[in-house]
């Protein structure tokens, strides 16, 4: 038997190949035949504090959306959409998140009145729903009010790794065809394989080039022809082990009528992988203080830490970030067909329907008379979310702002602006599709085949017992927590709220130096109006014209003249507010604002602030109204990006004995910790003292390395 010893020559598949010569080269036709992809697809991993939940709980979670190609953070999409499934499959909320470089955190509040059942948490993306469905983590809730309901174990999927299932590859069995298999190599750098055939198969091959190719899910890295030679059945192929992806790679074998000859599953595990050493800086009764270092690696590591009890019953043990996105072939092993070779879905067209979604997007029409839409804009303002935006207006009066990040819930403006920068009266109206994505009423189960393995007698009993948990049913705590009260100076406080407010005005300090300053008292100020309030302030005069008010600067030297020449410049946080039909708020209580700042001079406002210039600060959850009609029209988020929350909250739950506290109890949780290489890394987490806790860490990196650390303490 002859050997022809091929080595891989790693054309890139982003190389790009003459427009001339594409119906010529037959490696353009092998890397275009709708088997391979450059659509940049997602793999989504859900770290959650535990994995098992009471009513009336939080689900603590960190979510890492990596390219499906190199597990590197993803970084076109921001909106990440989390849906919570009961045991039928039906959607019990959905929820939005925004992502930053490839990770979010936060937490769920579990529905009061859930039921006692097996649940499943999907992530996904408007991007992602072009290929695939989400990815889905099971999770197991309780409800604490049902110690009736019992729970049925869910089956539990083991996935092996590929190389020990590589005699599932595509092989022919008639008395032609092609067996592609691993061979051991005495070289440590290099992985080889054997593609062996025979004379017949040779012989009935029209075309005597075949192409192998290199490729992870469909994404393909490297591809090279190989020339079929009479009498030579046994070719081989030989990867250097930096020339493979991390994690799963198949080599499938190619003719030049793009049928699938053969084709093999391998799993590339790293050399050395990230770890973590831990030392003890500091112990208290009730935390405990660790210096983290980085080995093996020389990038900063982002990870999240779930602490637990040492023997915790709370945490699937399967669930780790390295097997979810690292040794996950099912998906490949799935695919040894040329039917269906893409991994997910049959594409038509080399465009994805789809596209990325960043933010929301708020769109509506103006339904004020206004004669020319072009000299007229939309303002949207949130002081809360720090936006001032502005729109131009359509001949068919529609506004649209997009990319939107909006807190929910939260409160936001909507204002008709003239083209002198006044605000007018005006009046809208708000389409309700803020995103694009819609949650799927009923979850599509993949239907991608499980590798199971199947569990020991003993395996069984240990896991049988670990979810009989009717005992240890937590209890509503009914007891009143009495507040310290502290006594603190009254100017402090004020100092310091003064600050927080400037810290989110920052428009506030365009006349810093110039303006006074006069923080609302709830107590004091409680029985004034704005208008009463404002005409104690010296410097300025509020003049009531048959129950029209409006602000002027105060000037000595021409109060017999005309006023309008001197009508104060007023702003209500942030934006320009037109006294042409009077101060709309004048009426207002002045406990409705929180702060008030005067300008006389208007100094840092140009020609705008040539009359003076009145800054009022809103207190939360002001409105105003006049004769029915809104100069600026107050509006609360349908949807938005949730709160990100990093501290394990108080559940308003405890456990009837120490025993079930131990056993399904959060102790801390650390969403979003970065890890530095060579040097201290210190963190500090909640640990009782002289008891035994147990830290899951999962983390990644820019570089796509991933990280899973168990650190028993």
């Amino acid at each position: 038997m002859r050997y022809l010893l091929f080595f891989f020559t790693g054309l890139i598949t982003s190389l790009s190949f003459s427009q001339n010569n594409t119906t010529k080269d037959p490696l353009y036709d092998v890397i275009n035949n709708g088997y391979f992809n450059s659509y940049n697809l997602e793999s989504f991993y859900l770290h959650t504090n535990k994995s098992i939940y009471f009513s009336q709980e939080e689900i603590f979670f960190k979510a890492y959306v990596v390219h499906e190609e190199d597990n590197k953070p993803s970084l076109e999409t921001s909106n990440l959409h989390i849906n919570l499934y009961d045991s039928n499959n039906k959607l019990v909320l959905s929820e939005l998140f925004f992502t930053d470089n490839g990770t979010s955190y936060g937490s769920i509040k579990i529905p009061k009145n859930i039921k006692t059942d097996n649940y499943t948490i999907q992530l996904n993306t408007q991007w992602n729903r072009n290929f695939k469905e989400g990815a889905l983590f099971p999770i197991q809730i309780y409800n604490i009010n049902d110690t009736t309901s019992s729970l049925q174990t869910a089956e539990e999927h083991v996935l092996s790794s590929t190389e020990n299932n590589a005699k599932e590859a595509f092989v022919t069995k008639n008395k032609t065809g092609y067996l592609l298999d691993r061979k051991e190599s005495k070289n440590k750098d290099m992985v080889t394989f054997q593609l062996k055939t025979n004379n017949t198969t040779v012989a009935a091959e029209k075309d005597k080039f075949i192409y192998a190719v290199l490729h992870k899910k469909g994404s393909a890295k490297s591809v090279a022809p190989i020339k079929l030679i009479q009498g030579i059945n046994t070719y081989t192929l030989n990867f250097n082990t930096n020339a493979l992806f991390t994690g799963a790679n198949t080599i499938t074998v190619f003719n030049k009528q793009n049928n699938i000859l053969a084709q093999h599953n391998y799993y590339n595990k790293p050399e050395k992988g990230i770890d973590i050493t831990t030392s003890i800086l500091k112990e208290t009764n009730d935390s405990i203080r660790l210096d983290l270092k980085l080995l093996n690696i020389l990038k900063d590591t982002n990870i999240s830490v779930s602490v637990l009890h040492e023997q915790t019953k709370a945490i699937d043990s399967n669930a780790t970030i390295t097997k979810t996105l690292l040794a996950n072939t099912n998906d490949v092993l799935a695919t040894n067909s040329s039917s269906n070779a893409f991994p997910y879905k049959n594409r038509t067209s080399t465009t994805p329907i789809l596209a990325n979604e960043n933010g929301l997007q708020i769109t509506g029409t103006v339904n004020s008379k206004i004669q020319n839409t072009k000299d007229y804009s939309v303002m949207l303002t949130s002081h809360v979310n720090n936006l001032l935006l502005t729109s131009p207006i359509t001949s068919d009066k529609k506004f649209e702002f997009k990319n939107l990040v909006l807190k929910h819930p939260s409160d936001y403006k909507l204002s008709l602006v003239n083209k002198k920068g006044e605000i007018v009266k005006g009046e809208f109206y708000i389409y309700k599709d803020f995103v694009a994505y819609k949650a799927d009423s009923i979850l599509k189960k993949n239907t991608t085949k499980k590798i199971t393995v199947k569990k020991t007698t003993e395996e069984e009993v240990k896991e049988e017992s670990s979810n009989d948990i009717v005992n240890y049913f937590p209890v509503n705590k009914e007891m009143e927590e009495l507040e310290e009260v502290f006594l603190k100076d009254v100017f402090s406080k004020q100092q310091k709220r003064l600050k927080e407010i400037k810290e989110t005005n920052p428009y506030l300090g365009v006349s810093a130096g110039f303006s006074d300053e006069y923080m609302i008292d709830l107590d004091k100020d409680n029985n004034a109006s704005l208008v009463d309030y404002l005409r104690k302030i010296p410097g300025i005069r509020v003049v009531n014209d048959f129950g029209v008010i409006r602000i002027y600067k105060e000037r000595k030297t021409n109060l017999n003249k005309g006023a309008g020449a001197s009508l104060m410049s007023v702003f209500l946080d942030g934006m320009p507010f037109s006294q042409e039909d009077g101060l709309d708020v004048a009426n207002q209580n002045v406990t409705d604002f929180e702060l008030i700042t005067i300008n006389i001079s208007g100094a840092g406002y140009g020609m705008q602030g040539a009359n003076g210039v009145i800054n009022l600060i809103t207190r939360s959850g002001f409105n105003y109204r006049k004769r029915g009609t809104n100069f600026a029209k107050d509006y609360q988020t349908e949807l938005g990006f949730n709160l990100e929350k990093s501290t394990l909250a108080d559940s308003k739950l405890y456990f009837p004995d120490l025993q079930s506290n131990y056993y399904f109890k959060a102790i801390d949780w650390i969403p979003n910790y970065t890890l530095k290489p060579n040097s201290p890394n210190v963190l500090k987490i909640k640990k009782p003292k002289n008891e035994n806790v147990k830290l899951i860490i999962n983390g990644f990196n820019t570089d796509g390395d991933l990280i899973f650390k168990v650190i028993d303490l």
